[in-house]
């Protein structure tokens, strides 16, 4: 199922292009930026994710236990 068919599935009556202070909003425009706004919050969870495992990682590797004199 495309998103374009999920959009149009959930937002049927609302899906008309509408004049705006900006001019004309087509449904295209507003499905390809609700997109890029998903993409754009994916990438930044996989860096969240990223930067947590580095961390985790270098904690667990260089916190070796300290020799006792």
């Amino acid at each position: 199922m495309t998103v374009q068919v999920l959009f149009q599935f959930l937002f049927g009556p609302m899906a008309a292009d509408f004049q705006s202070l900006m001019g004309v909003v087509k449904t295209d425009d507003l499905i390809g930026s609700l997109w890029l706004l998903l993409q754009g919050m994916v990438g930044i969870f996989i860096v969240m994710v990223v930067i947590f495992l580095v961390i985790f990682l270098l904690r667990k590797f260089t916190s070796g236990k300290k020799k006792k004199e």
